[in-house]
């Protein structure tokens, strides 16, 4: 029994297993086809995955072609805006030039009006130019580039005793004596050469010629115009016969009058000269008769005392004499300023020069404030000035024991001033100081010759400098010089 369920077991198993490997079987078969189909699925989705590529390629040069084409269509309108901004602005341009060809075709149909005008003015203005140089009571005539006469007036021929016919389209030399004519044409020349860079007018003197070949002195005035003809000028011409007559008289009256005072002056001259010379000249005389008619009896020091007069005399005769030397060559114009350089101690030497030639007893008050030892003047005008200052200061102030001298200097200026506390000088006197031979009414018996200020002014002048006189009667004077330095 047992044996039968075995067996039966067995079979049951074999067909157990049989149904099993079937299913296995029927399992492979359906993964096979699985497998395939797997397979093919994958195969349809490479297929589907390479035609998405190339769709996908394909889509993206369709893209790439849009945006290009869209590139070529924003130029195409950038393009199309700029050729119509371009016709825009030439449309603009062309509204422009034909509102300028409009307003140039009216500025033209001004100008021609305003030609038309200014030619109608400009007859009228040759017209009135005419007229005015017809009427001029001076003698007029107009005279071309060449030196020709194109147009007088009436008073031209009255004047030059010339008909209009003869004179127009001659040489306006006609009108000149011969010795003048080509000098003067030259003078034409010049006249138009300068006046077309320089308008101006030109006054010369000639002498015209009349028709009878009488001369006369004439006044040329020469005027640049321009006229349609042309650059011209008008010469207007004046008859100075009565002029040069009163010229005449007037310089005859001024020679006269100068010969009367140089008359004057040398009498004044002679008359202080006389007095000058005879008061040193008796004080000398007695002196030297004294000496030969004392001599055995008189002391060393009677001797040295009357000698000192003798000298003083002498040194006032020489001073004299050298005034009036200074005074003819300053009057011949002899005199002239010699440059060169001078120590500053001469000016306190030169004053006590004409101090001790004076035998005063005045003493010189000198200050000197100058930082150079030496500048650049005249010796002799410095010495000539100083000298004469000085001795006015102690001649008219002899009651005073100080003269006061101040000398000052710098880079550009010599000042000098000599101060005293003698009589002064009147104002009365004041306007005539710097003339020769003038005295002031205070001076009473001092000796002099009026000649001091004036030699002073002018060797001052000759230094180029000023001079200044403060003084009052009674008080004293005061004598500012100021000298300008030449450098180098």
């Amino acid at each position: 029994m047992n044996k039968k369920i075995k067996t039966h077991s067995l079979v049951i198993s074999k067909k157990e297993l049989i149904y099993q490997n079937r299913e296995k079987q029927k399992q492979a078969a359906e993964l096979m086809i699985a497998n395939k189909k797997l397979v093919f699925q994958n195969g349809e989705k490479e297929k589907r995955a390479a035609e998405l590529v190339i769709a996908n390629t394909e889509l993206a040069f369709q893209n790439k072609e849009k945006e290009k084409r869209a590139a070529e269509l924003i130029v195409a309108n950038k393009e199309l805006a700029f050729q119509n901004a371009e016709k825009e602005k030439r449309a603009a341009e062309l509204i422009i030039a034909n509102e300028e060809l409009a307003f140039q075709n009216e500025e033209k149909e001004k100008r021609a009006a305003e030609l038309s005008l200014a030619n109608s003015e400009l007859k009228l203005a040759v017209g009135q130019f005419r007229m005015v140089v017809e009427s001029s009571p001076n003698a007029m005539i107009l005279i071309n580039e060449a030196g020709v006469i194109t147009l007088i007036n009436s008073a031209t021929e009255r004047l030059f005793r010339h008909q209009r016919h003869y004179l127009v389209g001659k040489k306006v030399e006609t009108l000149l004596p011969q010795r003048f004519r080509s000098q003067f044409s030259g003078v034409i020349k010049s006249f138009f050469e300068k006046a077309h860079t320089q308008l101006t007018a030109r006054e010369v003197e000639w002498f015209g010629v009349r028709e009878d070949n009488t001369e006369f002195p004439v006044e040329v005035g020469l005027n640049p115009i321009e006229l349609p003809e042309g650059n011209m000028v008008l010469a207007s011409i004046v008859d100075i016969s009565e002029r040069k007559i009163q010229e005449a008289n007037k310089l005859k009256s001024e020679a006269l009058e100068k010969e009367r005072q140089l008359v004057e002056m040398k009498g004044k001259f002679i008359s202080i000269a006389s007095h000058e010379f005879r008061t040193p000249l008796s004080t000398i005389l007695l002196a030297t008769g004294f000496m030969t008619k004392y001599n055995a009896s008189l002391k060393p020091e009677e001797i040295s005392k009357k000698l000192q007069n003798i000298e003083k005399q002498v040194n006032l005769m020489t001073f004299l004499l050298d005034d009036v030397l200074d005074v003819g060559r300053g009057n011949a114009g002899m005199i002239k300023a010699q440059f060169r350089e001078v120590s500053c101690e001469i000016f306190e030497k030169m004053a006590l020069e004409a101090m001790k030639s004076l035998v005063t007893g005045h003493k010189l008050r000198y200050s000197l404030n100058c930082p150079y030892g030496k500048i650049m003047t005249d010796e002799k005008l410095i010495r000539s000035i100083i000298i004469n200052l000085i001795t006015n200061a102690v001649k008219f102030s002899s009651g005073a024991k100080f003269v006061s001298m101040t000398v000052a200097c710098d880079e550009d200026n010599l000042t000098i001033t000599i101060q005293d506390n003698g009589i002064g000088i009147p104002d009365e006197n004041k306007k005539e100081l710097f003339t020769s031979f003038s005295r002031g009414n205070n001076v009473g018996g001092i000796e002099g010759t009026g000649l001091g200020l004036s030699i002073v002014k002018k060797a001052v002048d000759l230094l180029n400098g000023t001079i200044a006189v403060n003084s009052t009667a009674g008080k004293g004077t005061e004598v500012l010089l100021n000298l300008p330095l030449p450098h180098g």
